[in-house]
């Protein structure tokens, strides 16, 4: 996020979060990423999601 009023928008209707590097131009579909899960959603850290 860069800061932009959107991507705010987006985030605070959301349960977690991913960091991506700043050379990663994509992430293939069906990748897999590390979910940083907001306080309060830690409940979901066991499921799996598709």
């Amino acid at each position: 996020m860069v800061g932009e009023t959107e991507s705010m928008t987006i985030l605070t209707s959301a349960n977690g979060y991913v960091i991506v590097p700043e050379e990663r131009t994509e992430i293939p579909r069906g990748g897999t990423v590390e979910v940083h899960l907001l306080p309060g959603f830690s409940y979901l850290a066991d499921r799996l999601f598709d």
